[in-house]
């Protein structure tokens, strides 16, 4: 870009070395010259392009300056230089490969990524239905900019694709990271009930920029629905159970091995997930015959107990199976060429399989190609309450937590009768007694035979029927407030020498008027999305930065309240669950409705017992067995 100098100074058509005095002489001898032409709107116009320049040129320099000495970049230069410097890819070599980057910004931060790399090797052809395999070595170059292929389940995205070769993970590092800079490394699992989702579910990268010390964020494909979670004993035999389960450790194995060429540090990995994701990190954290590779866990509105862990010849895995062999066309092939015919068919008639099977048991929320116990050696070597019973899981520090109505968004709203209550559960729960159904209705009373009129279960709302609210909140515990006690509670064991430190957080943040703080809710807040920044009350945006303050100091240090600087370094301590005999969580946005149309902005953040729900937590807790033996 070239720059002009300005015509009214008296030195700007000449090929002389400027002299600045010689701008004040001429002032002094033509005032009214200097004067109307310095006002002149081309003049001022010219003079502020010259000036910007030496702005961005002297910004350019300083910047190199201090990239070069220290390896980071300013966030000040970096706004400055953007709108005229193009940004750098970054490029780094593994075992693979090269793989060039790209940048993104969030806000007014950047970020460096690498955006679907492969952690293993395509699972179409003689590998559908296989453990992954391990990549081969490579010296060639690809472009890391776009998204690689999610694996098959779920409808595509915008700039995601579906396709057999799905097994990638995506990169985000503040910018200016190095090559064995050793920066912490959270990996993220996806949710979508095992049967859909991609790594592009959570903004990663908003989560990296807005760290206050550099890190590493990182999302992983797996393979889900049928073609991750096939369970029967055919495939018991075949050892092919919990193939998306066995696809994320090939992940982690794979981080162990090639993160440091990104900065990051093998030794300070924290595994993460929502829904799914979270059961998933508890099933890793409980698998102790290998070397944790890993050294914290998050685990939001999930734990290794939630919902069912069936073992895997269980009669409805079974049940759910054939009907997959019916619709593959595959039932009446002997059982030695079954998964070679499976193997050979099309993948789209894999997929409608699936995603068929998964429709027909929605409604009962009995969800199909789930992980299940595989015995010992496998990724579920026995049932996840023996394993906390054993205290069988690996000591690490724990993040976990729930949202307040984490059941709204499952079960119908149009739920009326007292019968549909009763049936929902022994559909769900063929093993409760009588006895189990009369202890549950009298824990969650139906609200149209309540005696007080004012009963917690009554529902006014418009539209919704009788049912909903008392069912919502018993599903919610069943399947995800109850396990993640659970969690909490075992692996803190009130504060046992050899615990792992724990802390538990209840979001309630409430953002419809009919789901309340629904289940997921809290995503966008822990990562300080822009939807979250965005929002026109600033209730809103400092509950994003407190939670996004707390996970990253956890990511950072192991610990939520170690790491406190920038935006948030006033925040408050948050108690850990179990020590000195308490059990407390964390409540984040206590009471607030204002996305739901209210006025109460609530409390920010609030430390408090964790009282919710105890008897119906014990309740629960004393039937989880039902639903991990047959």
């Amino acid at each position: 870009m070239r720059f002009s100098k300005p015509s009214f100074l008296p030195f700007a058509k000449s090929s002389r070395k400027a002299n600045i005095l010689a701008v004040f002489r001429h002032a002094r001898r033509n005032p009214r010259d200097f004067v109307s032409r310095l006002w002149c709107p081309r003049t001022i116009a010219k003079s502020l392009v010259f000036l910007s320049g030496l702005v961005v040129i002297g910004t350019a320099i300083a910047e190199i300056l201090l990239y070069v000495r220290t390896g980071k970049n300013s966030r000040i230069g970096t706004t400055v230089i953007n709108p005229f410097i193009p940004l750098a890819r970054p490029s780094v070599q593994v075992y693979q490969g090269i793989y060039r980057g790209g940048t993104a910004k969030t806000g007014h931060v950047f970020v460096e990524r690498f955006l679907g790399i492969p952690y293993a090797q395509t699972t179409g052809g003689y590998n559908r239905f296989m453990p992954p395999v391990k990549m081969m070595a490579g010296m060639g170059t690809h472009d890391a900019r776009n998204w690689g292929h999610k694996c098959w389940g779920g409808p595509d995205g915008p700039d995601q694709r579906s396709a057999d070769d799905c097994l990638n993970i995506n990169i985000w590092r503040t910018r200016g990271v190095k090559e064995n800079q050793n920066v912490p490394v959270a990996v993220y699992f996806h949710s979508g009930s095992f049967n859909f989702g991609s790594g592009a579910e959570r903004d990663i990268a908003s989560f990296v920029a807005w760290s206050v010390d550099p890190i590493i964020g990182i999302s992983v494909n797996y393979r889900v629905g049928a073609l991750g979670f096939l369970s029967s004993n055919l495939t018991a035999e075949e050892g092919i159970l919990n193939l998306g389960l066995k696809d994320q450790a090939a992940a982690l194995e794979w981080v162990q091995e090639n993160i440091r060429m990104f900065g990051g540090n093998k030794d300070r990995v924290t595994i993460w997930g929502s829904s799914a994701g979270a059961h998933a990190v508890g099933h890793h954290l409980m698998k102790i015959d290998v070397p944790a590779r890993f050294q914290g866990a998050i685990m939001e509105s999930g734990a290794p107990t939630a919902r069912a862990v069936y073992p895997y010849n269980h009669p409805l895995h079974e049940e759910q199976y054939q009907k997959f062999l019916e619709l593959t066309g595959t039932s009446d092939i002997p059982d030695e060429s079954k998964m070679t015919h499976l193997r050979s068919i099309d993948i789209e008639t894999i997929v409608a399989a699936s995603e068929s099977v998964f429709q027909q048991y929605a409604p009962s929320l009995r969800w199909p190609f789930q992980p299940v116990i595989d015995g010992p050696g496998g990724m579920i070597p026995c049932a996840p309450l023996e394993s906390w019973k054993a205290r069988a899981y690996h000591k690490v520090p724990i993040l976990t937590g729930f949202n307040t109505n984490e059941g709204s968004m499952f079960v119908d709203t149009a739920a009326d009768d007292p019968k549909e209550f009763d049936e929902f559960f022994q559909t769900l729960i063929p093993n409760f007694t009588e006895k189990d159904m009369r202890e549950l209705n009298e824990l969650y009373p139906d609200p149209s035979k309540s005696p007080e009129p004012e009963s917690k279960y009554t529902e006014d709302r418009p539209g919704v029927g009788r049912q909903y609210k008392r069912l919502a909140r018993a599903y919610g515990d069943y399947a995800y407030i109850a396990p993640v006690r659970h969690t909490a509670h075992f692996a803190s064991a009130l504060d046992r020498p050899d615990d792992a430190d724990v802390w538990m957080y209840q979001f309630d943040v409430n953002q419809t008027v009919i789901r309340g703080a629904n289940h997921g809710d809290q995503g966008e807040y822990v990562v300080y999305s822009p939807s979250v920044r965005k929002l026109p009350w600033s209730r809103q945006g400092a509950i994003g930065e407190q939670m996004h303050g707390y996970w990253t100091s956890f990511v950072i240090s192991g610990d939520v309240n170690a790491v406190k600087k920038g935006r948030v370094k006033n925040r408050s301590t948050w108690a850990q669950y179990g020590k000195r005999g308490s059990s407390a969580k964390m409540v984040f946005g206590e009471h607030n409705n204002q996305r739901a149309g209210g006025k109460d902005e609530g409390a920010l953040t609030e430390n408090r017992p964790d009282l919710w729900g105890d008897a119906e937590g014990d309740f629960w807790w004393a039937r989880t067995m039902l639903t991990e033996r047959i």
